[in-house]
């Protein structure tokens, strides 16, 4: 299954991934788990919960994992607006992580 998706800025979101699931980037940039990703960057998800904070332009991704139909609790949005600053990775760089705010 490939499903696209359009998060808000500064959001909060829950990835109920199934195995084997893939993440690319299309426009903005998150914090997926400790991976900090940007435009045309992808993340592989093993499978299993995963936090997504959405940065400040907000992400627009693909999503691939392996389903005959779209799972409908795939992605779940977090209450709380998000209170992680995300900064973009820049391509070459090691895996960032993101930093909370005091």
């Amino acid at each position: 299954m490939l499903e696209r998706v359009e998060l808000q800025e500064a959001s909060s979101w829950a990835l109920l991934a199934e195995p084997e699931t893939w993440i690319l980037v299309l426009d903005g940039h998150a914090a997926i788990g400790l991976a900090t990703v940007s435009i045309g960057q992808a993340v592989f998800v093993g499978g299993g919960r995963s936090s997504i904070e959405v940065g400040a332009n907000g992400l627009t991704a693909l999503i691939a994992y392996p389903a005959a139909r779209p799972i409908a609790s795939l992605l779940q949005r977090l209450c709380e607006p998000s209170t992680r600053a995300v900064q973009s990775a820049t391509p070459g760089d090691p895996i960032a992580l993101a930093e909370a705010r005091t």
